[in-house]
């Protein structure tokens, strides 16, 4: 093989190999799409919050990553995405890690939304109550899934959490220390204003949401989901 020929292969195999670690791609284009518009901020909603918008459609996008797993650097990305696409709303179809063979992946709708007093009211109607929310989603391997996870949280409990499952508690002070327990254990939990989310899963190997924090307690993964944005997104994936 002649060095010209080398180059062109190795040129290839470096793209092919770019692509399948990470990629984000705008599909079903609508003719909505404006360039020019500045885009300040965006919102990420789930579809199955079924929040009115009246947002003009842009398109679909599906993000693959399977280098950087961190919800930050994800959220960030699609954030940046959508700002050069001239949207301001994401609307999630499907989100997580671990699906369709990829380390994260994501199908979502690009929206323009006109009046920012629409989306500031999308975030305010979403965050009128205090909640603590415990899900056990699809994820989790046969063996870990017929584990039993009984819980409680305060005087209220969740017998037998099943897998792609969930419960939640509304609390009317914002601010006061929560008791909950996750079959015998027991701990404190303060909500500090705002909703909280955590995943629970049997302990048979690795996992991974996000950034966040992951606690073993009695053979049962108890895991915070720190942005409140990412926990509506991985309630809401799961069908009641």
């Amino acid at each position: 093989m002649n060095l010209e020929k080398l180059k062109v292969t190795s040129i290839l195999l470096v793209s092919i190999l770019i692509s399948s670690c990470s990629s984000i791609k705008l599909n079903n284009l609508t003719g909505e799409q404006d360039l020019n518009k500045k885009i300040e901020t965006v919102s990420i909603i789930s579809e199955k919050e079924k929040l009115t918008h009246n947002g003009k459609k842009i398109g679909d996008i599906i993000f693959k990553e399977n280098e950087n797993p961190d919800w930050n650097y994800l959220k960030s990305k699609m954030i940046e995405f959508s700002k050069l696409n001239g949207a301001n709303l994401i609307e999630v179809k499907t989100i997580g890690w671990g699906k369709r063979g990829n380390v994260f992946y994501l199908e979502a709708n690009l929206y323009y939304v006109d009046d920012k007093n629409t989306l500031l009211n999308l975030e305010n109607n979403r965050n009128q109550k205090c909640s603590i929310v415990i899900f056990r989603d699809g994820m989790e391997s046969p063996l870990g899934s017929s584990f039993k996870i009984n819980a409680s949280i305060n005087d209220s409990k969740f017998e037998n959490l099943k897998k792609s499952t969930y419960f939640i508690k509304n609390v009317e002070d914002c601010n006061q220390e929560n008791i909950v327990t996750i079959n015998n254990d027991s701990y404190k939990v303060k909500l500090n204003g705002k909703s909280k989310y955590y995943k629970v899963a049997k302990q048979t190997g690795g996992g991974y949401i996000g950034n966040s924090v992951q606690i073993g307690i009695g053979g049962v993964y108890f895991v915070e989901i720190d942005d409140e944005t990412l926990g509506k997104l991985l309630m809401n994936e799961i069908d009641k």
